[in-house]
C-alpha cells in the first residue's frame, strides 16, 4: 500500500511579517536528505517493509498576491532512490502574524485537493498551541496514492493540534544551529481507503479504526527549518483480517542557499545549477546510486538530478534543476 498523500511538509519559511521571521527570501535554495520507510502488516499475509534514501530541494521562486496577501510560491521535488518525484509547487502566504499554507490533501483525475491551514504562529514562544483550522472538515480525493479515480478515498479530519515543545541546539549535515525551535504536529481522522476495499470486498471495512499522524518541524527562526520528522499510523479490521500501515520520514538540511554569489568562492560545492556545471578544475561526476555518469573539466550538461563531483580530495554534491 502506498503512502498517504497528506503532505506535512512546511515549506520555507515577526510579528507583522512571517515571511521574514520565518526566512522566507526570494531565490533562496535548500537541500535535505533523509531516508523513508513504509511498513505495511495483513493478517494471514505478514509484513511488507520498504526503505529508500531521500534527497529533497526547494526554491522559492514565485512572489504574488493571494486573497490580497503577501504570498510565495516554493517549488519542491523529492527523489527516493534517485527516481524524481513530480516538481509540486507550496503556496504559502501572510495573514497578521501568521504564515498560512494551501496543504494538499489529496487528487481527483482532473485537480488537486487542498485545504487553506494555519500552518505557523510568529513568534515562536514555548508552550505556544494553535491549530491548523481543519477539524471537522471532510475530503474527497485520491489519499491513499492508488491513483483510482472512480473510487475516491475519504478523509475525515478530527484532531489538528500545533505545539510549541521546546527551543534548543541541533546538529545536522548543514551545520549546528541554537535556537531552534521544536514544533509538533498531531493530526488524527478517519480513512475510507480504496485500496482497502479492494482486499476486502466490504465498503464499511474500508473506514479506518484509527488514522494519525505526529510530525515534528525544527526551525530555526529568519533561516528556515533545518529538520523534521513524520510518524504515520492507519489501521483497519474486518472480521479476522487486521490491516496496519506504518510509515516514517526524515528530512536533515543539507544547506541553503539566498544567490549565485554566495556560491563563488567554492562554486563546484553545494551548487545548485541549471542544466550543466563548470568545474574549474578536472573532476569525476557520480549519480546518487553511486554510478559515474561523467568526467572532465569545465562546462559539462547534464540531466536534471542530484550528483556527486570528486574533485581530488574533495568530494560536493551537485543538484542539477
Amino acid at each position: 500500500m502506498k503512502r498517504f498523500l497528506v503532505s506535512f511538509f512546511f515549506a520555507l519559511p515577526l510579528l507583522a511579517q512571517p515571511f521574514t521571521y520565518l526566512g522566507i527570501v526570494d531565490g533562496q535554495a535548500g537541500a535535505f536528505s533523509g531516508i523513508r520507510k513504509d511498513s505495511v502488516f495483513v493478517t494471514g499475509v505478514g509484513s511488507t517493509v520498504s526503505t529508500a534514501t531521500k534527497i529533497e530541494t526547494l526554491l522559492v521562486n514565485q512572489s504574488f498576491t493571494y486573497m490580497g496577501y503577501n504570498a510565495k510560491g516554493i517549488e519542491r521535488r523529492v527523489y527516493y532512490n534517485s527516481t524524481p518525484s513530480p516538481i509540486f509547487v507550496d503556496t504559502v502566504y501572510e495573514v497578521g502574524d501568521t504564515m498560512r499554507r494551501l496543504m494538499v490533501i489529496g487528487r481527483t483525475s482532473s485537480s488537486t485537493v487542498k485545504a487553506s491551514v494555519r500552518a505557523l504562529l510568529t513568534p515562536f514562544s514555548v508552550g505556544n498551541s494553535w491549530t491548523l483550522g481543519i477539524a471537522g472538515n471532510t475530503y474527497v480525493a485520491d489519499i491513499d496514492g492508488d491513483t483510482n479515480w472512480t473510487a475516491l478515498d475519504t478523509f475525515v479530519v478530527t484532531k489538528d493540534s500545533m505545539y510549541v515543545v521546546s527551543m534548543g541546539t541541533i546538529s545536522v549535515p548543514g551545520g549546528t544551529f541554537d535556537s531552534v525551535y521544536t514544533i509538533r504536529l498531531r493530526l488524527e481522522g478517519r480513512v475510507w481507503s480504496s485500496i482497502v476495499y479492494s482486499r476486502t470486498g466490504s465498503s464499511s471495512a474500508a473506514w479506518s479504526d484509527t488514522l494519525y499522524i505526529d510530525c515534528y518541524i525544527y526551525w530555526r527562526p529568519r533561516v528556515g527549518y533545518v529538520k523534521d520528522s513524520v510518524f504515520q499510523y492507519g489501521k483497519w479490521h474486518y472480521l479476522f483480517l487486521n490491516i496496519r500501515v506504518y510509515f516514517w520520514e526524515t528530512s536533515l538540511l543539507e544547506g541553503y542557499w539566498t544567490s549565485l554569489a554566495e556560491r563563488t568562492y567554492d562554486r563546484e560545492k553545494n551548487l545548485i545549477s541549471k542544466g550543466y556545471i563548470d568545474l574549474s578544475e578536472f573532476g569525476r561526476i557520480y549519480d546518487i546510486t553511486g554510478k559515474k555518469v561523467a568526467e572532465g573539466k569545465g562546462k559539462i550538461y547534464l540531466k536534471k538530478g542530484v550528483y556527486f563531483v570528486q574533485i581530488g580530495g574533495r568530494k560536493y554534491k551537485i543538484i542539477v534543476r
